[in-house]
């Protein structure tokens, strides 16, 4: 973590290691809840379990909007976004234009007047660079 002219801005490294006890976290909370489903059979636990799988695939792609929104404001780097959305933006790009459309309005909706957030992936066949604002 850096702090400049009175603002806090995250690292690649702090973001790398946040992430990576985010997902050591979630692990053992998944572990934990699969024991409480098994061995317990508890109806709230399978409640839980499915609320947190529809919450994971439905929060994940929507967040691409508001981690964009913090890039373009120096709280995460370029890279690490591509990174952590690379799944959403190779779908942005392979899938029909309407996906594409979606995203970049989505991304573009919350960047500050005269900022440009550039996400760069590269692919087998090519390197693709996301524009927001587009």
């Amino acid at each position: 973590m850096l702090m400049q002219d009175g603002q806090v801005y995250l690292t690649d490294t702090t973001c790398r290691i946040g992430l990576g006890v985010l997902a050591v976290a979630l692990a053992a909370f998944c572990i934990w809840l699969g024991v409480r489903i098994v061995n317990r059979r508890e109806r709230w636990a399978k409640r839980l379990a499915v609320a947190l799988v529809v919450a994971g695939l439905v929060g994940y792609p929507l967040s691409i909007g508001p981690a964009i929104w913090l890039t373009a404001r120096s709280w995460f780097s370029n890279s690490t976004v591509a990174a952590f959305y690379l799944p959403v933006l190779w779908s942005a790009q392979y899938a029909p234009s309407s996906l594409g459309t979606a995203v970049a309005w989505w991304g573009s909706l919350g960047v500050p007047d005269g900022e440009w957030v550039y996400l760069i992936i590269e692919l087998d066949d090519s390197t693709v660079v996301f524009e927001f604002p587009e």
